[in-house]
């Protein structure tokens, strides 16, 4: 399966060794680019930082669409079937989108609207200080990117400027229609492993490599980012999902701290 997250890995290396522009290519095709020009480099041996949302850069909630099967009033039972049947198979790309389209017959069956997002992220905030951090690292020359299992809505409404922050958004994209209703759902194959590949593409994409590179967030699908950067900073800091000696450990909420 060209989409599968082992082919992708297995590609983007082959790419690395020959001339070409399949970071870009894929990029274009799964991620959001920023309306914003490409910084200058940074002062610094780190040039990339990708950022997790749920539970990172978002706060009050631990996955998105845990906040959506609430709101939906759906049967915790029901979702969490679909996840421990990803979760204990093979994780590949085509089992991932298998667990997208599930979930979204559950919404569209359930009647869910582009706007009922307004709803949903009601308790959702900002980490604090999103908004300057983010804009001195931008000074700074990095570049940024979100990598996320999360749900594109989250991030329209509560960071409306993300395209001007970030460089790259990397998340499940929802489609509607002229009314509103959820027609489908485009899964990302950078989530779980392909969160690494993400980053890996990023960084190519920006002539620097991993080394160079640093991961925020430490949620359970976070892992393949974290230990593949230069640099994984626990943001905040879940226990043993991250070996402790490969990461910086930031318990405040206070995005200005890393």
């Amino acid at each position: 399966n060209s989409d599968d997250t082992s082919f992708l890995i297995l590609k983007n290396f082959v790419s690395s060794l020959a001339v070409g522009r399949e970071a870009d290519s894929g990029l274009q095709k799964y991620a959001v680019a920023s309306t914003r020009l490409a910084p200058t480099r940074a002062g610094s041996r780190f040039r990339v930082i990708g950022f997790d949302l749920d539970g990172t850069l978002l706060r009050g909630y631990e996955y998105s669409w845990t906040l959506v099967w609430k709101y939906l009033n759906v049967p915790p039972a029901v979702p969490k079937e679909a996840r421990r049947k990803y979760l204990t198979g093979k994780r590949t790309f085509a089992d991932y989108k298998a667990w997208c389209e599930h979930d979204f017959r559950l919404m569209r069956e359930h009647g869910l609207r582009r706007q009922h997002f307004a709803e949903i992220t009601k308790s959702v905030s900002q980490t604090s200080n999103l908004s300057e951090a983010l804009r001195t690292l931008r000074s700074e020359g990095f570049v940024l990117a979100i990598i996320s299992g999360g749900i594109d809505a989250f991030v329209e409404e509560k960071i409306p400027d993300a395209n001007q922050l970030f460089d790259c958004v990397c998340i499940n994209r929802f489609r509607y229609d002229d009314q509103g209703v959820i027609t489908a759902i485009d899964a990302t194959p950078f989530d779980f492993a392909g969160k690494a590949v993400a980053l890996e593409m990023i960084c190519r994409k920006h002539g620097v490599t991993l080394a160079e590179a640093v991961f925020v967030g430490e949620g359970l699908n976070d892992a393949s980012a974290a230990n593949a950067a230069g640099l994984s900073i626990a943001y905040p800091p879940h226990g043993d999902v991250i070996p402790p000696a490969s990461r910086v450990a930031v318990e405040e909420d206070d995005l200005l701290k890393i």
